[in-house]
């Protein structure tokens, strides 16, 4: 076991708990995948409680070359008998990402391209060997990618804050307050399948934003209005890199939309078994691509951006000291985004109003006194009134006739 970590770039896992990792009880019947951080990409295995190296490796993400560092491109590998073999099942792009930062407001907005594939099993040569020998035929059943049941699937992640801290009624609430505790964090996702349906958990507590990025920690994932994936991003102390990158844990709802080809698993000797369909597999590339510090550390300049929203203008480090434009709203975000028609963001000024409205109808007006008349202080003032001539209109005084 020590062997094949070493050769899947990965040495085990911190914790052997598995409440560390999940954030949903134990299902019967569910997938529980823990996506490790290795130095090249990511190993996933299937849990195993108290095993140190985390459990049997399934699939391996590997980075590959693209035409920027600003877009990284990522496959994912099955691995089989514990070697990543080359049958590729998945492919990741993030094509592109918008940061927009201003005293007080935060914006980043990742476009990703996620693609899944099956493969069947088709006579073919192989790129290592394409000649036979006397004794050796280099045309074999080899898995082949196909087209058949391929999943492609578009996906936009919107992380927004806003820091309320530098207002007059924040100021007020919140005198001793310090960096983060004026900060409200919310992401939105967008996917171009109306399948599906993915959100993030609201924060425990009775707070209705989250105060930093990094509580953002629970992805759920709905299909036709059912639930079938929860992933929970885990972080430890002590990381020795720029970036700590999280372990992943994710629960997948096994699918029957796809059957899986079982004439394939009797066959001994092949390669390319996998252990989840091309639905299944979907699941775990949005996932990874709602986390992707755990397949790599991020190479944009999110850091700079979060800091300028939190310096005050003209401040080292804020963003007219860093040469940013400030002459931005949310509205100028959508119309750049508007060739991507399932990009969804979040208003700031919609909720504010809400809340607005809320308070208004929460505010009573204060009722008027009333006294009790059978009471001997009421009628006594009731006396005062009636001998000074006031009272009410109806009220009938001595010597005045009853109609």
């Amino acid at each position: 076991m020590t062997q094949m970590n070493q050769h899947l770039g990965w040495g085990g896992v911190p914790d052997t708990d598995r409440a560390t990792y999940f954030k949903e009880q134990l299902m019967m019947g569910w997938y529980e995948l823990l996506c490790c951080p290795s130095a090249m990409g990511c190993v996933i295995v299937s849990f195993k409680p108290g095993d140190p190296s985390g459990g049997q490796a399934e699939y391996k993400i590997k980075l590959r070359l693209s035409h920027s560092e600003h877009v990284p491109r990522f496959q994912l590998h099955v691995v089989y008998q514990g070697k990543t073999r080359q049958w590729i099942v998945g492919h990741m792009e993030k094509t592109e990402t918008h940061l927009r930062a201003k005293e007080g407001e935060f914006i980043r907005v990742q476009v990703w391209k996620v693609t899944c594939n099956s493969w069947v099993y088709e006579r073919r040569r192989s790129a290592l060997h394409r000649k036979s020998a006397l004794c050796y035929s280099a045309v074999k059943e080899r898995p082949t990618p196909t087209a058949e049941k391929m999943e492609q699937m578009g996906m936009t992640i919107a992380t927004q804050a806003k820091n309320t801290s530098a207002t007059e009624a924040a100021k007020k609430s919140q005198q001793a307050s310090k960096g983060k505790e004026g900060e409200r964090w919310v992401q939105t996702i967008g996917v171009s399948s109306k399948n599906y349906k993915l959100s993030v958990e609201p924060p425990q507590s009775n707070e209705k934003h989250h105060r930093n990025l990094e509580d953002i920690s629970v992805l759920r994932i709905l299909y036709q209005g059912k639930k079938v994936c929860v992933a929970r991003k885990q972080r430890f102390a002590g990381t020795l890199g720029k970036v700590c990158r999280p372990y992943l844990g994710v629960q997948i709802k096994p699918s029957k939309l796809n059957e899986k080809p079982g004439e394939a698993e009797e066959q001994e000797g092949l390669e390319g078994k996998s252990l989840l369909d091309t639905h299944e597999l979907m699941l775990l590339l949005m996932c990874l691509a709602w986390s992707e510090e755990t397949m790599s550390p991020a190479v944009d300049r999110t850091e700079h951006f979060i800091n300028a929203m939190r310096a005050k203008s003209g401040e080292q480090g804020s963003a007219d000291w860093q040469g940013l434009s400030v002459q931005w709203d949310t509205g100028d975000v959508r119309t750049r985004l508007s060739h991507v028609p399932y990009a969804e963001l979040h208003s700031w000024g919609a909720e504010e109003e809400k809340q607005q409205e809320e308070e208004g109808e929460d505010e009573d007006v204060p009722a008027e006194a009333v006294m009790d008349i059978d009471r001997p202080a009421a009628q006594y003032a009731a006396q005062q009134q009636a001998a000074a001539g006031v009272g009410a209109l109806e009220d009938v005084y001595p010597g005045d006739s009853a109609v």
